[in-house]
């Protein structure tokens, strides 16, 4: 099991804050320029029970861009989150912790299918 540690940045001078990538070795991972259309669908039951505690079920859909257009092969990806763990580093930055597990599925309509069909999920879209 994977453990997703974010952070937020606020970045007022973005071209100042790629540059700064770039001299620190920073490099764009995968094809394209680096931007990724995501289409997401969160599942719950009807009772929000997996929200309630933190817990998040998704199948995300990417889809490369290049050039502002969707190209590329698709990629669908069910993963399961657990709760976060938030906390503050030794110069008193904050950060949060979540463990999770990711699985590519192929079909990511028909995975969505099973979910609907347990406890009458009911499925939001962002």
């Amino acid at each position: 099991m994977a453990k997703e540690t974010e952070i937020k940045l606020a970045v007022s001078d973005v071209k100042a804050f790629e540059r700064k990538l770039k001299r620190l070795g920073a490099k764009t991972v995968g094809a394209g320029n680096g931007r990724v259309h995501e289409f997401n669908t969160i599942f719950d039951t009807p009772q929000g029970g997996l929200a309630k505690h933190g817990q998040l079920l998704r199948i995300r859909t990417e889809t490369p861009q290049s050039s502002g257009r969707k190209s590329g092969t698709p990629r669908v990806v069910l993963t399961f989150k657990q709760p976060i763990v938030r906390g503050v580093d030794d110069d008193g930055a904050r950060f949060k912790v979540r463990e999770e597990t990711e699985v590519e599925v192929t079909q990511g309509g028909a995975a969505g299918e099973n979910f609907r069909g347990v406890g009458d999920a009911r499925v939001v879209f962002i």
